[in-house]
């Protein structure tokens, strides 16, 4: 009998890419969304993986009742939720409410069903706040440091609260920095891929970030999601740290992207006042430069992941690491613009 999985968060970069794995597996896959997205949004190019759609938000409990009822799913994959660390200090109460009290509707209405269905939930490594030792596991003290991070981690506790409650099967990812060619383009990563796509095709631009110090290990959506589908094939939940053990500064992430592209970057200044000058084809085209408004209250950073318990337990393991993951994303991005520039002429 084909299984039904439902997702939050359906079209995201981890909704449409976990949809995609689940459609290929043969699932029956119905997205949970607040409405569809715009005319041009890469989304729709995956909605062909969901079998249907339920339109509805987190925060009403009526509406995630009435789509779980309707469909009593084998698997939920919870992935709605105030995903930007920045945007969270700017609106704590709405990143509160859709990462708690959406996590809560889901799991209570669950429960109110008597529905056997395996649930995993998408958690994050900001929960650990700025670790001292790196790398970190699942055994790592948490020190939230942002409204995004607090929101995290309470709502991981209550799936962990649930689960030892009421014996219900959940599964929470503490899911490292991942990124793809599919990443929002409000997102870091590829902000740096599109930044470095039109400077190979003649059109440059100043790139603006915050700290260009802050290290983070970046690892690639597909596996990532690879490994949300894993846990929820266990016989027992667990909770597992999802990253690849790698560690870059953002400033070494715009260098990759630079050399992928085939420019250089000479950095002068130090602090808020650092700066950047991209050489491409012999001269100086753009800058990189620190926008204050870039800049989180409170940094959070240092993470590295110490997968071995997903790699023991699940089997998993990263496939493509920082380097190779900007260079695809930069392919692509580059492969789209000129698409769209031979239209446009």
């Amino acid at each position: 009998m084909m299984k039904v999985a439902f997702i939050t968060g359906a079209l995201g970069q981890d909704g449409v890419l976990i949809s995609e794995l689940l459609k290929n597996k043969g699932y029956r896959v119905v997205g949970f969304i607040r409405e569809k997205p715009g005319r041009y949004s890469i989304a729709n190019s995956y909605f062909e993986n969901f079998s249907s759609f339920f339109e509805g938000d987190v925060l009403n409990y009526e509406d995630v009742e009435a789509a779980l009822k309707s469909y009593e799913p084998d698997e939920i994959y919870h992935l709605a939720a105030q995903t930007h660390v920045l945007e969270s200090f700017r609106n704590p109460a709405y990143t509160l409410q859709v990462n708690v009290l959406g996590t809560e509707n889901l799991l209570r209405a669950v429960r109110s069903l008597n529905l056997n269905s395996k649930i995993f939930f998408a958690s994050s490594a900001e929960i650990f706040g700025s670790p001292e030792k790196a790398p970190q596991n699942e055994q790592t003290p948490f020190n939230p440091l942002s409204p995004f991070a607090v929101s995290k981690l309470a709502a991981m506790q209550l799936c962990s609260i649930y689960r030892k409650a009421y014996g219900m099967f959940i599964s929470s990812g503490i899911l490292f920095d991942h990124t793809s060619e599919v990443r929002g383009e409000d997102n870091l990563t590829q902000r740096v891929a599109v930044w470095a796509a039109k400077m190979m095709l003649g059109s440059y631009e100043d790139l603006s970030v915050g700290n260009l110090n802050a290290r983070r290990d970046w690892g690639y959506a597909k596996d990532f999601v690879n490994a949300m589908w894993l846990m929820l094939q266990q016989d027992k939940p667990d909770d597992f740290v999802i990253g690849t053990g790698e560690q870059h500064t953002v400033r070494e992430l715009i260098e990759m992207a630079a050399e992928t592209a085939g420019a250089h970057i000479s950095w002068a200044g130090s602090g808020k006042e650092e700066k950047g000058s991209v050489m491409y084809k012999g001269k100086t085209v753009s800058r990189v430069y620190i926008d204050p408004v870039l800049v989180r209250p409170i940094e959070s950073e240092n993470y590295m992941a110490d997968y071995r318990k997903a790699k023991n337990a699940l089997g998993w393991e990263p496939t493509l690491r920082l380097k190779e993951i900007i260079r695809l994303m930069i392919n692509t991005k580059y492969y789209s613009l000129s698409l769209r520039k031979k239209v446009s002429e």
